[in-house]
């Protein structure tokens, strides 16, 4: 019956975000990690605060993805980290008829781009990262 009832709720408030459950059963929170169709599983603790990270060991933040059951891309707590832009470069190493042979394909000298990165940009974002989770 409370199965079921939880189930019910998740369909309401949104199947694969989050579940809370308090118990020191250890079988019952193997059985409802297992089979609820949820990307976090709190137990023992808010819904609220666990999900966001403020209770849990999760990464901090108030975007939280319900996975593919969910119909998201991710389940993750979103963070900064996903909200990098990154541009790529990237050169054919193998040409599509021999992609299967994996046989590499020389690329000429003069097209590949040398950029060098700001490693002080970077290093002080990290920095402020580290002391934000202290």
């Amino acid at each position: 019956m409370a199965c079921d009832r939880c189930l019910a709720l998740l369909r309401f408030g949104g199947i694969g975000h989050s579940l809370s459950i308090h118990t020191a059963n250890q079988e019952l929170i193997r059985t409802f990690f297992l089979e609820k169709p949820v990307s976090r599983l709190l137990i023992n603790t808010g819904s609220t605060q666990g999900s966001i990270g403020a209770s849990t060991g999760m990464m901090p933040s108030l975007t939280l993805g319900c996975g593919t059951v969910g119909g998201s891309a991710t389940s993750d707590n979103v963070t900064v980290h996903h909200l990098f832009q990154i541009r790529r470069a990237a050169w054919g190493l193998t040409e599509p008829e021999d992609a299967g042979q994996h046989t590499p394909r020389k690329v000429a000298a003069d097209s590949k781009i040398q950029a060098e990165p700001n490693i002080q940009v970077i290093v002080e974002a990290v920095l402020r990262e580290i002391r934000s989770l202290q």
